[in-house]
C-alpha cells in the first residue's frame, strides 16, 4: 500500500478511538519514508494515536519527528508542544524542556503560547530553578486565560514557595481562588495558600484560609486536608 492508503486508514481507526489499530497504519504509513506534508500528517498523528493509547515515550518521539518535517513556524511550535507535554506527563523533565522552548522560540505569540509557557515553569520548578520558574509564571501570565492562566499563577506561588518567600508565595496561592473561583485549581491553590503561612508563622492567617476553603469547596479533598489542618491548629 502507498503511504497516503495507509495514512487513510489510520485516520478511520482513530475517528472511531481505536487507537493501537490506527497506531499500526501510521506506522506503516512512517516506513515508507513519506515527504512533505503527507510526512508531517502521519508523523504528527501517530504521535497523537500513541499519545490516546497511552504511550507517552512513543509520542514525544513521534512528535518530535512531526517538527523536524514541519511545513511552517505554527506547525513546527504545535508538534514541539505535544512533544514536551508527552515527556511531561512521564516526568522526563528534562527531555521536555528542549522541546517546549523550541515551541516558544517557533511561535511566542501563537494559540498554544500560554501552554507552552507552562510547560516551561513546570520544568524549570522540577529541575529546581524556581527564580526563572517565577519570571516566566509572570511573562505567561500576561496573556493567559482560563486553567492555564490558573494554573500558571499557582505555579507562581509554588517558585516563591520554594525560594522561602511564604508570605508573598500565599498572595500568589490566593489570588487563584479569586481571580479564577471556578477552576480545578482553585481549592488546591487555597489550601498551598494556608500552608504557606504557616510556613511564615502565620497561624492565624492560616486558619482563616483553611475555613474559608472548607466553606467555599466543601466537597474538594483540599476541604479534606484544611480539617486536618485545623484540628492540628485551633483543636
Amino acid at each position: 500500500y502507498a503511504a497516503e492508503a495507509l495514512f487513510l486508514a489510520g485516520e478511520q481507526y482513530f475517528a472511531r478511538k481505536e487507537y493501537p489499530a490506527a497506531v499500526q497504519r501510521y506506522q506503516r504509513a512512517e516506513a515508507r519514508k513519506p515527504e512533505g506534508e503527507l510526512g508531517y500528517q502521519i508523523a504528527t498523528r501517530l504521535g497523537a494515536a500513541l499519545y490516546y493509547t497511552p504511550d507517552y515515550p512513543g509520542a514525544a518521539a513521534a512528535f518530535d519527528r512531526a517538527a523536524g518535517l514541519a511545513p511552517g513556524t505554527k506547525e513546527r511550535a504545535e508538534a514541539s508542544f505535544w512533544a514536551g507535554d508527552s515527556h511531561a506527563k512521564v516526568e522526563q523533565w528534562r527531555e521536555a524542556r528542549p522541546c517546549f522552548e523550541r515551541a516558544l522560540q517557533s511561535d511566542p505569540d501563537g494559540p498554544l503560547a500560554a501552554q507552552v509557557r507552562l510547560g516551561l515553569v513546570r520544568c524549570l520548578l522540577a529541575t529546581g530553578e524556581a527564580a526563572a520558574a517565577a519570571d516566566l509564571a509572570d511573562e505567561g501570565l500576561k496573556a493567559a486565560q482560563g486553567d492555564a492562566a490558573a494554573e500558571l499563577q499557582l505555579r507562581k506561588g509554588e517558585a516563591l514557595q520554594a525560594q522561602g518567600k511564604h508570605a508573598d508565595a500565599a498572595t500568589e496561592f490566593l489570588k487563584v481562588a479569586v481571580l479564577y473561583p471556578q477552576s480545578e485549581w482553585a481549592p488546591k491553590a487555597q489550601y498551598q495558600a494556608g500552608q504557606a503561612y504557616e510556613n511564615a508563622k502565620e497561624k492565624t492567617r492560616a486558619i482563616a484560609v483553611y475555613r474559608a476553603l472548607i466553606e467555599q469547596y466543601p466537597q474538594s479533598q483540599a476541604a479534606e486536608q484544611a480539617r486536618a489542618r485545623l484540628a492540628a491548629l485551633d483543636p
